[in-house]
């Protein structure tokens, strides 16, 4: 199981101890046919999430394709480059500059930062950027958050401290200055995404689903979607969004698409499943301009379904979310996300794809990282784990 996934798994369980009496894995609403445009997912199916079945032939024996291993890719999108991925990183992304990428990642068993050099030819620096703990943190082994994302300057991620109901911090740091990491204090950090200011009219900074960061440092917040402005030094966290009450919600994933739209989600106490709802970018605009933040609860659920092995990604102009189990890949589904044409502040959620697929347990994904309008996929099998870079023409 890949780090990341873990650390994943991790962190949810710290937050939902700290919200939810009880916490149990769900199932969801796995259907293809399930109504994504609509204001809610259908019901729940009864049978859980599988990995593809066993396969015919021993996995060593099975034949590989050398960049998708065994599995199947949608016939719209194409695989470009890939690349052999350095052990231990649990974090990964993907800076765009003049040149390409350059990807930078995170080593899950040190807690330090990594230079890995220009996509496609990547190298792990034996000298780390710096150590993601603060020092005066270290002591509480804190578990790092599963995000690393950038907004073509600067770097963000967190981490938990263990046994204290949550404390943690955000770490930003910018690739251009000499100065030091700056740390702001962000209880339950659970995820992070950056909002590209030309998609995001105007906006500038990062959506961070946590607890309390207007409050910095205080736990008594209930979980909500802040955006931690930038270039300026953040002194405060602005409230974007709210969820309601009675899904009894502990924050969960974040992701933005390349048109704007805000994907905001939220693991739900009352059925312990992962939502998650659409915000369009005029929406995003208007409540940080007013102050006020939004409801989720306004804006339709694009998806719904099993929080195990869930996790999610930015894809171009839709969301790319992986279904599975702990030990294997079902499928990554993509739903294309658009502006209402007919209207500024609503979402059209198209119908969702299987964008990869299993045929068997021989392959499976381990995570998905936005490239620009492009997808790194890390696919792991026979011959170990690397990145792929996915395209849509």
């Amino acid at each position: 199981m890949a780090i990341q996934n873990m650390a994943r798994r991790s962190e949810l369980l710290v937050w939902a101890s700290a919200l939810l009496p009880v916490v149990m894995l769900g199932l969801g609403c796995t259907d293809p046919d399930c109504d994504t445009g609509s204001a809610t997912c259908a019901a729940p199916e009864t049978a859980p999430l599988l990995a593809g079945p066993p396969p015919i032939l021993p996995c060593e024996k099975t034949p590989h394709d050398p960049k998708l291993g065994t599995l199947r890719l949608h016939p719209d999108f194409i695989p470009l480059e890939a690349a052999r991925l350095p052990q231990d990183l649990s974090h990964l992304t993907a800076v765009p500059s003049q040149t390409g990428f350059s990807l930078y990642g995170i080593r899950g068993t040190l807690k330090t930062l990594h230079s890995l050099g220009k996509w496609p030819h990547l190298s792990l620096s034996e000298t780390p950027l710096l150590e993601v703990i603060a020092p005066e943190d270290r002591r509480f082994n804190p578990i790092l958050s599963p995000f690393l994302v950038n907004d073509g300057r600067r770097l963000v991620t967190g981490y938990i401290k263990t046994n204290t109901r949550g404390t943690g911090s955000i770490l930003i740091h910018d690739l251009e200055a000499l100065t030091p990491p700056l740390y702001v204090p962000a209880p339950g950090n659970a995820s992070a995404a950056a909002m590209t200011g030309a998609a995001a009219s105007g906006i500038s900074g990062f959506l961070v689903s946590g607890m309390g960061l207007a409050q910095l440092g205080s736990v008594s917040s209930d979980s909500a979607v802040y955006v931690l402005k930038t270039p300026k030094q953040p002194d405060r966290a602005t409230p974007l969004a709210t969820f309601a009450p009675e899904w009894a919600a502990v924050s969960s994933v974040s992701a933005y698409t390349s048109n704007g739209i805000a994907v905001l989600g939220y693991f739900s106490g009352m059925d312990t499943q992962e939502h998650l709802h659409a915000v369009p970018s005029a929406a995003q605009a208007t409540a940080l301009i007013s102050g006020t933040p939004l409801s989720l609860l306004d804006w339709p659920e694009i998806y719904s379904g099993n929080s195990e092995a869930f996790f999610v990604s930015g894809f171009g102009n839709g969301l790319a979310i992986h279904r599975g189990t702990r030990t294997g890949t079902q499928e990554v589904r993509w739903i294309p996300l658009a502006h209402s044409s007919t209207e500024l502040s609503a979402v059209q959620a198209g119908l969702p794809l299987s964008l990869l697929w299993s045929q068997d347990t021989c392959t499976r994904v381990t995570r998905l990282v936005p490239m620009g309008p492009d997808l790194l996929v890390g696919i792991d099998d026979k011959s170990g784990e690397r990145l792929v870079r996915i395209h849509k023409p």
